[in-house]
């Protein structure tokens, strides 16, 4: 419709989260530290959320908009966006560990978080549980944004060092594959919604489809210059690649 949402006194660093169907929008108010959602068709505060006094918080909804993450420095909370009720909350100590680019599963129960750049440690959001712990002495590096699949089982983690994407399974930590074919740093990795293939670009100036289960290479993208983005449709039948000049459409 192009109907224009104007939100008026937020602050320069307060974090926003549309959910996937477009119609809650959550942000924190500078003025109280609560977690606002507004319905989008009204610009209305339809339910305020008290994340007890944190602030600068990472927000995230889930896949079915029913529940919103806020991860802050030492803590983690998942709140119901109907009723505002706290489902669960995770805590940590703040001198060993900041959550950072948290990732929520689409079952809500899975929460995947880099912590200090060289290690990642995976919760269960329901029991509040550490399920599992992967460090850098497993042949990371530093490591970069992690990429977990639609179906929480199975997680991609590259390093600042080495092109190569790994895999593990969530649950046992287990390595699922190891896909080599990358030259240079990755600019953008990410599962198909299906879970069963991975798409990623690199400085190399290549894109590579790979399969997931049996880690080979199903295709390769040759361009004349990089291409740092790259994402796949919903129905995973098409990938779009692109920079800041053009966007490239390719059926999968």
């Amino acid at each position: 419709s192009g109907k224009e949402l104007v939100i008026h006194g937020l602050s320069r660093s307060a974090e926003l989260a549309l959910s996937p169907d477009g119609r809650q929008l959550a942000l924190e108010n500078p003025s109280d530290t609560t977690v606002e959602i507004l319905d989008t068709a009204t610009s209305n505060v339809r339910i305020k959320l008290d994340p007890s006094g944190q602030w600068d918080a990472t927000l995230r909804f889930s896949a079915d908009g029913r529940t919103l993450l806020g991860a802050y420095r030492d803590r983690a909370n998942l709140w119901d966006t109907r009723s505002g009720k706290l489902i669960s909350r995770l805590e940590t100590d703040l001198k060993t560990e900041e959550f950072r680019y948290p990732l929520l599963s689409s079952n809500r129960e899975t929460l995947v978080v880099r912590s200090n750049g060289t290690n990642i440690k995976v919760w269960n959001m329901i029991s509040g549980k550490h399920q599992l712990t992967l460090s850098r002495d497993r042949e990371l590096g530093l490591i970069r944004q992690p990429c977990l699949a639609r179906n929480g089982q199975l997680l991609a983690v590259v390093s600042l060092d080495v092109p190569d994407i790994v895999v593990w399974n969530v649950e046992t930590g287990v390595t699922h594959a190891v896909m080599k074919g990358h030259s240079k740093f990755l600019y953008e990795y990410s599962f198909t919604p299906d879970s069963k293939r991975l798409v990623s670009s690199s400085a190399d100036k290549l894109v590579i489809l790979w399969d997931v289960g049996q880690a080979r290479e199903i295709r390769r993208w040759e361009f004349d210059r990089s291409m740092d983005c790259v994402t796949v449709s919903s129905d995973s039948r098409l990938m779009a690649v692109g920079d800041d000049r053009e966007i490239y459409l390719f059926d999968l």
